[in-house]
């Protein structure tokens, strides 16, 4: 009898040990980078086009191809000529690289092309400030500035336990020295609460 018990026992324990930190295919929420890695970066060359955000494709002594253009809600933009072209989670220069590859594809022999963003999506400022919500981004926009428009810390806020979401990266800010790390457009600051 004891041991059908223990048998049990073990058949019942078994699928409980696969469960164990040690698995490394466990999918991880997002990569979490410490703010001193960010503060550093042109954000022109590491942020990517979203919906919502607006450009303004030049292709030059083409203006019937030039124009001005929303991403849509799929990650598209549909241009003159070439219909639509897919720039979701493309920098500036990757995008024109694609734009530039679809006009060589029997419409022009040396396009030149530029892109500038006109219209950014917003920004969003989550939990201990005294406005939360979403607000329209500038250039040159720092986490400092985000959290002034968001209305300042409440008195609950912890300044060391601040998270931005950007994409599929965590950022994490550990002090306000680190108020600093530029904001870019579609990032989600959440400031926690303290602990005391």
């Amino acid at each position: 009898m004891f041991r059908i018990a223990s048998f049990l026992l073990i058949l019942v324990l078994l699928p409980l040990t696969g469960c164990s930190s040690s698995d490394n295919s466990a999918p991880v929420p997002g990569e979490i980078i410490d703010a001193e890695k960010v503060i550093e970066q042109d954000i022109t060359q590491i942020y990517t086009l979203d919906s919502g955000d607006r450009i303004r494709v030049s292709v030059f002594d083409e203006d019937d191809i030039s124009g001005q253009f929303e991403i849509d809600s799929e990650g598209y933009i549909s241009m003159p000529l070439i219909g639509r072209v897919y720039v979701k989670g493309l920098t500036l220069l990757q995008a024109k690289d694609v734009i530039v590859e679809r006009l060589l594809d029997g419409y022009l022999k040396n396009p030149r092309v530029a892109l500038e963003i006109l219209n950014y999506r917003p920004f969003y400022v989550l939990g201990e400030v005294k406005k939360p919500g979403s607000y329209p981004f500038v250039n040159g926009m720092s986490l400092h500035n985000a959290i002034a428009l968001a209305g300042g810390f409440t008195y609950r806020a912890s300044k060391n336990g601040i998270l931005i979401k950007r994409g599929d990266k965590i950022i994490r800010a550990s002090g306000e020295e680190e108020l600093v790390i530029p904001i870019v457009p579609g990032d989600i600051i959440e400031v926690d609460e303290r602990l005391f």
